[in-house]
């Protein structure tokens, strides 16, 4: 009786789970529907089934190779459209005619765009990382592109991401923004095409690797900044253009899952 009770508990929660993958769109429909429903029928049944399968197969490997095919196939835009992209995705929440900038949450006027004092466009994931031309080897990836200070890169200076001094340290505001767009590239740029593969590793690497730290630094930006509307705008707007999201802003909780382990986490 106590083992049925065990059971049903895991089931009730892993359906919740699924529940919220199915608003977020992260449930593939092509590959299997989940039906969901609260009786005892065939359709309740059907959802136990499914939600204990997930619930024994979700080593940081499988929830990993899960999340990679909920990214849809994205969609290449013209270099300057989605430059100009930048002056919606990364406005200021608290002023529209402004942006805010990566890595210093600095707003500026939108027409300053090259200027000194102005901004310029930047990528978290830095080029020199093993970056490849167009969206395949994620140059082009509106995920990782911002609205940023001209001097990002001298004040990146080949470092990865973490505390200062080792690694540069974005302000508290966007600490969980960074972390997940550099979640999303790791799963999103895995090799699989023989590009380079992209790795957050848990030490700091050299500045031409493809690899970027510190992983263990950015899970704990991860749950220290939770997302806000301004991040889930910007998800929503690059999932309307370029045709898919970053699966780290729709469920944050899987960048534990998927990495918790290497830095010796608990898992939630």
């Amino acid at each position: 009786m106590a083992d049925r009770a065990r059971l049903l508990t895991v089931v009730a929660a892993t359906a919740l789970l699924l529940l919220a993958l199915a608003r977020y769109g992260m449930i593939d429909s092509s590959a299997e529907r989940t039906v969901v429903a609260t009786s005892d029928g065939p359709a309740g049944r059907a959802t136990a089934v499914t939600a204990i399968r997930l619930a024994a197969d979700d080593g940081p490997a499988a929830v990993r190779q899960w999340l990679r095919t909920q990214i849809a196939p994205p969609v290449e835009l013209p270099a300057a459209r989605a430059a100009a992209l930048l002056y919606d995705l990364d406005e200021d929440p608290q002023d529209n005619r402004r942006l805010r900038l990566v890595p210093t949450a600095r707003s500026v006027p939108k027409d300053r765009a090259g200027a000194p004092d102005g901004w310029g466009e930047g990528r978290i994931w830095p080029a020199a990382r093993g970056l490849a031309p167009g969206l395949a080897g994620g140059l082009a990836d509106l995920h990782n592109r911002y609205a940023a200070e001209p001097e990002l890169e001298r004040l990146r200076a080949g470092r990865g991401f973490g505390p200062e001094p080792v690694g540069l340290e974005p302000a508290d505001a966007l600490k969980g923004d960074v972390a997940r767009t550099l979640f999303y590239m790791d799963l999103r740029y895995d090799g699989a095409d023989g590009r380079p593969d992209l790795r957050l590793t848990a030490g700091h690497s050299q500045d031409s690797d493809p690899s970027l730290g510190d992983l263990c630094a950015l899970l704990q930006w991860n749950e220290a900044d939770p997302v806000d509307a301004a991040e889930r705008r910007r998800n929503e707007w690059i999932a309307k253009r370029q045709g898919n999201r970053n699966p780290f802003i729709d469920r944050p909780e899987f960048a534990r899952l998927v990495w918790g382990p290497e830095c010796g986490a608990a898992r939630p």
